[in-house]
């Protein structure tokens, strides 16, 4: 739990990424949108292949019929997403502040002995018709009271 909010609320209460440890390789296994550190249902996830099955379901035509200039620019695109540090030009929608997330832990039955926290990632384009994609990243937490 610790491990969480050091690095997702490095500002105590407010939801962010502490940049200082972007380059540190013991918090890959968090931030990874990459194989092995990231699986679709117990199987392997590809960002890339399953951004493509999304735009191919929402345009109703095959990759094929996307152009070489558009398969090259997309692919770069999400071959350069690694891990959340990867992620340049985002906003944060919405988050809980630490405090509130404190404040639900505890009113959990004692009982309780972990939870999950949820880190929705939305990659949208300019594209019409195609939806954002939404990537759920899942922390399974343990916390004593």
């Amino acid at each position: 739990m610790q491990q969480f909010r050091q690095l997702f609320f490095s500002q105590y209460n407010l939801f962010g990424l502490d940049r200082s440890i972007e380059k540190d390789e013991k918090w890959k296994p968090y931030v990874a949108l990459t194989l092995p550190y990231r699986t679709h249902n117990g199987d392997p996830f590809s960002l890339l292949e399953e951004s493509f099955i999304f735009m191919e379901r929402d345009l109703k035509v095959t990759r094929n019929n996307f152009t070489k200039y558009s398969l090259l620019e997309m692919t770069q695109a999400l071959t350069n997403l690694q891990t959340l540090f990867d992620l340049k030009n985002c906003s944060l929608l919405s988050s809980l502040k630490w405090d509130n997330i404190l404040t639900i832990l505890k009113e959990l039955p004692i009982h309780y002995t972990y939870c999950v926290f949820i880190i929705s990632v939305v990659l949208k384009t300019n594209t019409p018709n195609i939806s954002p994609i939404i990537i759920k990243l899942k922390y399974k937490m343990s916390f004593s009271r």
